[in-house]
């Protein structure tokens, strides 16, 4: 009967350390390194978009939608900025822009 009973101390021992084992090497380091990685990933892929060549202002007081098309400068900033696959994914969005507020304001 002795024999049973530290079998079973031995076993709920080997649990217990085996739980507090777990615990204290997931403490959440490795929560917080990922954490940090994914804040740098952030920081580094945040750019700023590349200033107007141009200073001049206009003011329209009507509905309207207004657009502009880059200089070359400006073109080659954003290729040079933000990569040749996304500068045609931009381009690409912004002609749809074009055609979907042309459609609206025929509307008003």
């Amino acid at each position: 009967m002795k024999t049973q009973f530290k079998d079973h101390s031995r076993f709920y021992f080997l649990i217990y350390n085996l739980t507090i084992l777990l615990i204290v090497s997931c403490s959440g380091s490795a929560q917080k390194d990922a954490g940090d990685k994914v804040k740098n990933d952030v920081e580094q892929s945040v750019r700023q978009k590349s200033p107007s060549s141009f200073t001049d202002t206009v003011t329209i007081d009507f509905p309207a939608a207004v657009f502009y098309n880059p200089d070359t400068l400006q073109y080659e900033r954003l290729k040079a900025t933000n990569g040749e696959v996304l500068f045609e994914s931009i381009m690409h969005d912004c002609s749809y822009q074009i055609s979907n507020s042309r459609h609206v304001l025929l509307k008003f």
